[in-house]
This record gives structure tokens, C-alpha cells and sequence, in this order.
């Protein structure tokens, strides 16, 4: 959090940031905020190759991004690799 507040409060010093395995704290307390996490929360339990195929939809969207979704077949629970 203390690196999102400095680029937050010093966008001039901060031209990136990079966030792995991390998060910005959520808003729960906003209804449909809370809805809309456990309903994706929802989605990622209980199918989630298919939470995947929508999840790589919304992050490449170029035309020529379509490998990289093709692609997304390796990324499956507890890191085992199958052909997608």
C-alpha cells in the first residue's frame, strides 16, 4: 500500500508501478462493490478455466493478442501445465 499512496501523492516521481502478488485493499463496505467481488470470487471457484478465458478476454484486447489468450491454457490449478 505504501507504494501505491507515493505514486498516488508524487506522480511526478513515479512514472510506474509494478504490483506482484499484491493487491490495493478493497471497499467492501460499498454493497455493490461486495456484490461484485463475490460474485467473481464465485466465478473462479466454481469454473476456473472458464474464469480464465474471461479474464485474458478483458486483459488482451489488441488484435494481434490472440496467441498469448490461445496460450493461456498453461496457467491451471496448482501450476500443472495441460495443452489449451
Amino acid at each position: 500500500m505504501t507504494t501505491l499512496r507515493f505514486a498516488a501523492e508524487h506522480p511526478e516521481r513515479a512514472t510506474h508501478v509494478i504490483i506482484v502478488g499484491g493487491y490495493a485493499e478493497a471497499r467492501l463496505d460499498e454493497p455493490k462493490i461486495a456484490e461484485r467481488v463475490l460474485a467473481d470470487s464465485d466465478r473462479m471457484r466454481s469454473d476456473w478455466p472458464k474464469y480464465l478465458e474471461w479474464f485474458f478476454s478483458i486483459v488482451f484486447t489488441e488484435p494481434h493478442s490472440d496467441q498469448a489468450v490461445r496460450g493461456r491454457g498453461a496457467l491451471r490449478l496448482g501450476g500443472e501445465r495441460r495443452a489449451g
